[in-house]
């Protein structure tokens, strides 16, 4: 059912909204810990020992709230991207505040390696998700295994270490994902939405990303302000098993009083229906919606960069592996996931496909979401982004 919101009654739930995660931001006991953590931390770079232990750490820092997340990172002596990235938004808060366009610029160049810019009128996040940037360092980078990785806006790439050569990097590279979604924003069919997977090479991941869909507010008249949806589409080797999930990026854009686009807090309000996964070996599969369960990150109105797992394996939902170095009162992404798909554990099982879009009745993946900005930009808006 299509959701519609007042002004009004959005205002009233974005203050219970912040009173709630104040209160959260007060409860001291569900504080990350990395007592006999495997982690290592070597200039700066984070090392996991495999994808599996990459993986879930990625999902589960995911799930932190930014306190905790900033906590995690100073017991373990490290700053990811997304910190700095944090920073950077903070310091241009500081000259909207003041009207201050020299100062807005001057932090825009003393970031550089942090935000890409579009045509000096909007930026992103130099890396390829939200969910990576926060165990990669500020140059992109983290170590999983034997092999440097480097996550940038456009590509995901790989560089093995050489053995025994005290950490020399191998001069064949590889790409695990290239952007081809870059600049590339606005209407499509359905058809468009499908987004093909492959399977990932032994010991790895693959990841495939969809077009961004764009969408202006319910609010008449809102030329400042528009929302973005897109999907991602992961398959990953856990133990030998091709697994596979799939998360959904939302944000929301205001235009600053000098006509720089930037990204504002967001939560969402509801999902609606969502279209199939198609396993190699299995065929198609619609998963069961869970309609209202939107899990704790969905709805964190403190981020301007939301990507939450919308659909997981079943097997990585139900087993997941005991970080002894995060607190257990912390949710992984996994287990926060809508939506599970029942696998048939066939070894070179990997997810195929994720249509969002509508095939025969039914709507097809939508997300409601508002955006609220800090003054001068717009305060309130609601959107309402479906995948057909």
């Amino acid at each position: 059912m299509k959701l519609k919101l007042t002004i009004a009654s959005c205002c009233i739930l974005f203050a219970g909204i912040l009173v709630s995660c104040k209160k959260d931001a007060d409860v001291q006991d569900n504080n990350p810990s990395s007592v006999n953590s495997t982690i290592k931390v070597e200039d700066g770079i984070l090392h996991f020992k495999d994808n599996r232990e990459f993986f879930q750490t990625m999902l589960s820092v995911s799930s932190m709230t930014t306190q905790q997340r900033k906590q995690w990172e100073k017991e373990i002596g490290f700053t990811s991207l997304r910190s700095v990235y944090d920073q950077f938004n903070k310091e241009l808060d500081e000259m909207e505040a003041a009207h201050n366009a020299d100062g807005f610029f001057a932090v825009k160049k003393k970031y550089s390696k942090v935000a890409v810019w579009r045509q000096d009128t909007a930026y992103d996040l130099n890396c390829s998700g939200i969910i990576e940037s926060a165990v990669v360092n500020e140059d992109g980078l983290v170590k999983v295994g034997q092999e440097l990785l480097s996550f940038r806006r456009d590509a995901i790439k790989a560089r093995p270490v050489v053995a025994g050569s005290n950490g020399r990097m191998a001069d064949k590279e590889r790409t695990i994902w290239a952007n081809k979604a870059t600049g590339n924003v606005g209407l499509f069919s359905g058809d468009d939405y499908k987004i093909p997977g492959t399977p990932p090479p032994a010991n790895s991941f693959s990841v495939a990303s969809g077009p961004i869909k764009q969408e202006w507010p319910f609010t008449t008249g809102s030329p400042e302000a528009r929302g973005f949806l897109q999907a991602r589409l992961f398959n990953l080797l856990v133990n030998g098993m091709d697994r596979g999930f799939v998360t959904i990026l939302y944000w929301a854009e205001h235009r600053n009083w000098i006509g720089i686009w930037r990204r504002v807090r967001t939560s969402a309000l509801s999902l609606h229906h969502q279209g199939y996964i198609r396993l190699n070996t299995q065929g198609v599969i619609w998963p069961q919606v869970v309609r209202g369960d939107l899990g704790p990150n969905w709805a964190d109105d403190n981020v301007e960069n939301h990507e939450s797992v919308l659909i997981a394996s079943a097997e990585l939902i139900n087993n997941p592996p005991v970080l002894g170095y995060l607190s257990p009162t912390l949710n992984n992404q996994f287990r926060n996931a809508n939506m599970a798909v029942a696998e048939d554990n066939s070894p070179n099982n990997f997810w195929a496909e994720f249509n969002p879009s509508a095939m025969f009745i039914g709507d097809a993946f939508g997300i409601t979401f508002g955006s609220f900005g800090e003054p001068p930009l717009p305060k309130i808006h609601n959107f309402e982004i479906k995948y057909q």
